[in-house]
């Protein structure tokens, strides 16, 4: 995370020495990382937290078989509890 704030230089003009860094939670320095550089870095987090998901499945098996149909029609239904459920998230092997 530190090295994508890097990249910016006056992103780090808000951070503290970097000897000091690493006495912060994890969640005070994305948040001010988010607050000065924005969606780019949303993006790198979320492209990050999809392929530890996708390693994660993968690995313990946890993928599924399903007809594109089915899929299709699970990520359109209104009736599934969980309100984050979106078709990007679904891993379908075909």
């Amino acid at each position: 995370m530190l090295e994508k704030a890097k990249q910016v230089p006056d992103l780090m003009l808000h951070l503290p020495d970097e000897r000091e860094i690493h006495l912060l939670p994890r969640q005070w320095l994305a948040n001010v990382i988010y607050t000065r550089y924005g969606q780019p870095f949303k993006d790198w987090v979320d492209a990050h937290i999809k392929a530890r998901h996708e390693k994660f499945a993968s690995k313990n098996n946890l993928l599924i078989n399903m007809d594109p149909e089915i899929a299709q029609a699970l990520t359109r239904s209104t009736q599934i509890s969980s309100k984050f459920l979106f078709e990007s998230d679904c891993m379908l092997l075909l």
